[in-house]
């Protein structure tokens, strides 16, 4: 698969059983022919897309990483994969805008870097987090890049004449080295930021009560290494008068 979407068509897809996969069947006493699927009856407000980059190989018996490059977009639209469930329908529209991007830099599976691409969705600006290294990303083409391939982009003429767009939009990027995408349905955004709104607010207070829990803690810590090493002392004054 070279896309999301080719992921979820080749994941859904009817699997016939025959010959020797035939299903047993309890009804006629014996194995039948038939056909195996996958439906999706909800979507989830956030949504996980792991990949499969890691997988166990069997002629070397160890794991290794796959680097197959697989394209993706910041808007994700599921609707065709949304047949609802009978008791209880469906209600909100399943398309869903890129959040989050996860990437594993390294070519195999026992070694290598962990860096995350975050979208701040009240400024619709990405920013690049490598380890404590933070920088704004300037252009969505380098969105599932690495900062060697940020740096080869940057060098290209086309990359150097685009202007990143504020707004999410169906462009699709490509990546060798994301192992997890995270999509949030749309109506969930909206939610989120109202609930940003009035939780920004508290949000001094939380960190004031924190830092003030952290130098009580500080505090107790240093107070009985204090009293352990007095006691240590006095068991050595003591040990040396006898």
């Amino acid at each position: 698969c070279s896309t999301i979407l080719e992921c979820f068509d080749d994941m859904l897809k009817a699997e016939m059983m025959d010959g020797d996969n035939r299903y047993y069947c309890d009804n006629c006493g014996g194995k039948r022919d038939a056909k195996r699927s996958t439906k999706l009856s909800k979507l989830p407000p956030v949504l996980n897309l792991q990949l499969l980059r890691f997988v166990y190989d069997r002629s070397s018996g160890y794991k290794k990483k796959l680097s197959n490059r697989i394209r993706f977009s910041e808007i994700l639209d599921l609707s065709k994969y949304n047949q609802g469930d009978d008791q209880e329908p469906q209600q909100q529209q399943p398309i869903y805008q890129l959040g989050a991007i996860l990437m594993h830099v390294g070519k195999t599976a026992y070694s290598g870097h962990y860096m995350a691409q975050i979208k701040n969705f009240d400024s619709n600006e990405w920013y690049n987090f490598n380890d404590e290294v933070i920088t704004k990303i300037k252009r969505k083409q380098q969105l599932g890049c690495t900062d060697e391939e940020i740096e080869s982009k940057q060098n290209e003429e086309a990359a150097a004449a685009a202007v990143a767009d504020s707004k999410p939009s169906n462009k699709v990027f490509s990546t060798a080295n994301a192992y997890l995408l995270v999509y949030y349905r749309t109506d969930m955004l909206s939610k989120m930021s109202q609930t940003d709104k009035s939780a920004k607010s508290n949000l001094s207070d939380v960190i004031e009560m924190d830092n003030v829990k952290l130098e009580s803690w500080f505090s107790a810590f240093k107070s009985t290494k204090l009293n352990q090493n007095d006691c240590k002392n006095s068991e050595r004054a003591f040990i040396h008068s006898i």
